[in-house]
């Protein structure tokens, strides 16, 4: 068996632990087999370098002033477990004869090549070998196409398909030193370079899997002792270098990409590593065993199918040279190791994260993520589709109900709303109260007319849902006390406000500093953020289509706001914890509450209201 394991691998690492216990080790080395995979879009930029083609994807063959063949279109397709290679061929057949063209003038046809997937010798690429060639129409259909069109095509255009490579060497290199950053000199990881072991095509691409050879270590049967408080102060620098990492990661993927609902999937991978990021932080637990690992590989599993398709759509602008596929095979690498058990261990320092940074950034990598930045990111507020705009604190209007509560005695003017007004006080609960309910219905119509996303069969149910959110995030409080500076309410993980918005979460999409101190910004932005969920998660993945049908969207949707995109479903799951189902009934009820009565009950928040 392969030691001792930390924690539970995600399935894909499970597959591989699996499949590396299957290969056999040596006596004094253990083996490791890792994916490495790149998209049709590679076998494409080669086939077309082999025929010679420009940036346009055209090349013109010329025998002599008579005979040229015209190359274009060139298109991959799978054949599992091979690939056809198809080009669109026009060609002039004439021969000269007496100083003139003589003949057919021009033959159109598209010339399809099998070619087969192998290991090259040097284990270091991936060969593909032409197996048989076919004509056939211009539109693809089977046909007959003349001799000298056939003879043209075997005689020109095949022999330069006979050597066509895709070169690992790069990744599997980059792979081999990324493991060594994180051994000790003493007790290196690796006991001979990386090499690659098999190759086939699938639907989506080439998937080639290369073999590790790690030295044999003792399995380490004690625990782990919990960090020291200079190890967590260390964790922490390493956790806001992930964090950025992430950030910085993420941002580069989906701007390569126009796949809308890839951008969704991304941005989800991104809010959800930020959760885990802060609550972690937040925790104080004595027997906290460096998280870091934990993050990382949550944060990978996460990501890892998004960075897949877009390697299997082929980004070669943004991402050049098999770019994707070395980040992927680092941060499987890294996974992967740390699944094995404490013997195989590695700690995930800054300097490692940087090193994988450079694998998908290259140069463009910076030399380090922190300090973290908290300034507005027009590049992540276009990828969440923000439309609250950042500035001076908006200042709440005069309302009917501000007499009400108005501190001022009866036969004096009624006062502006102030600050004070904004504190929920016993004495005049029921004004603030309808206050609020009122502020948090303007901005509901507010984003509802400006919105172009909500369709009219959710638009009953988001008022509602924003009534019952702020209900069950905060009572409805926004300040807890008028002092000056005021005192704002605050959860354990650093959720401020009346919407309960996370600064570190929502850093770069909305100004952290208006969140804590402006409740007229914090309502606006944890409406749009509902708005968010609503639109781009429950109902892009279908909560509505599950038995429940449009009850299951206000559902869905809280529980991706109080625990991120991937808790979408959590509600009708049966295997979510105890806690986090109380959590959601709670929701459920104020939702009914709210939806029946157009009021919360008072009572669950105020006692004897």
């Amino acid at each position: 068996m392969i030691g001792w394991f930390r924690r539970i691998p995600v399935p894909w690492v499970q597959w591989l632990i699996g499949f590396s216990v299957l290969l056999g080790t040596a006596a004094d080395a253990r083996e490791l087999v890792l994916p490495l995979e790149f998209g049709f879009a590679e076998v494409s930029r080669e086939s077309a370098s082999a025929l010679g083609m420009d940036d346009q994807g055209r090349v013109t063959i010329e025998r002599n002033e008579c005979s040229r063949t015209r190359l274009s279109d060139l298109q991959v397709e799978s054949a599992a477990p091979r690939a056809w290679v198809s080009v669109l061929f026009d060609a002039d057949l004439a021969t000269r004869l007496f100083g003139r063209c003589v003949g057919p003038k021009n033959a159109r046809g598209r010339l399809y090549v099998l070619l087969e997937p192998q290991v090259s010798e040097s284990r270091l690429g991936v060969d593909l070998r032409l197996i048989s060639a076919e004509l056939r129409r211009p539109d693809g259909s089977k046909g007959l196409l003349t001799r000298p069109a056939r003879l043209l095509a075997e005689n020109i255009v095949l022999p330069r398909m006979q050597d066509i490579r895709v070169d690992l060497r790069q990744p599997m290199q980059a792979v081999d030193e990324l493991i060594r950053s994180f051994a000790d000199d003493a007790a290196p990881l690796l006991a001979d370079r990386s090499r690659l072991v098999r190759v086939t095509t699938a639907e989506t691409g080439v998937q080639a899997e290369i073999l590790l050879s790690l030295e044999d270590r003792a399995t380490v049967q004690t625990p782990e002792e919990p960090l020291s408080i200079q190890e967590l102060e260390q964790w922490t620098r390493v956790e806001d270098e992930l964090d950025g990492f992430l950030t910085t990661a993420i941002l580069a993927l989906a701007a390569a990409t126009d796949d809308r609902d890839l951008q969704i999937e991304l941005l989800a991978a991104l809010l959800d590593a930020r959760i885990a990021i802060g609550r972690a932080l937040a925790e104080d637990d004595d027997s906290l065993v460096d998280p870091i690992r934990d993050l990382f590989v949550s944060a990978w599993d996460r990501l890892r199918p998004a960075v897949s398709k877009l390697e299997q759509a082929g980004s070669s602008a943004r991402f050049p040279s098999l770019r994707l596929t070395t980040f992927m095979a680092g941060a499987d690498a890294i996974a992967a190791l740390d699944a094995l058990g404490p013997e195989y261990g590695i700690d995930i320092s800054r300097d490692g994260v940087r090193r994988l940074a450079r694998m998908l950034l290259a140069g463009d990598a910076p030399l380090s993520f922190t300090p973290l930045s908290f300034n507005l990111d027009p590049r992540l507020q276009s990828l969440v589709g923000t439309r609250l705009q950042s500035g001076a604190a908006v200042a709440v209007e005069p309302h009917w109900l501000d007499w009400l509560m108005s501190t001022a005695v009866a036969d004096t003017p009624p006062a502006p709303l102030d600050l004070d007004a904004l504190v929920p006080r016993r004495d005049r609960l029921d004004a603030y109260l309808a206050y609020v309910r009122e502020l948090l219905i303007r901005k509901s119509e507010e984003r509802i007319e400006a919105s172009t996303r909500l369709d009219q069969q959710v638009v009953p149910l988001f008022r509602p849902m924003v009534l019952a959110t702020a209900w069950k995030e905060s009572c409805w409080r926004h300040y807890l006390t008028p002092d000056q500076p005021p005192k704002v309410i605050r959860s354990s993980i650093g959720a401020v406000g009346m919407m309960q918005i996370n600064g570190r979460v929502w850093r770069g999409v909305y100004d952290v500093g208006l969140l804590e101190r402006d409740i007229d910004y914090n309502m606006a932005a944890g409406i749009e953020i509902l708005e968010h969920y609503l639109v781009h998660y429950a109902l892009r993945r279908g909560e509505h289509e599950e038995p429940g049908g449009l009850d299951n969207l206000p559902r869905a949707t809280y529980a991706a706001y109080n625990g991120g995109p991937r808790h979408l479903s959590r509600y009708r799951k049966p295997d979510t914890s105890t806690r986090l189902k109380a959590i959601d009934r709670s929701f459920w009820r104020h939702f009914e509450q709210v939806r029946t009565t157009g009021q919360p009950e008072i009572g669950t928040c105020y006692a004897g209201r």
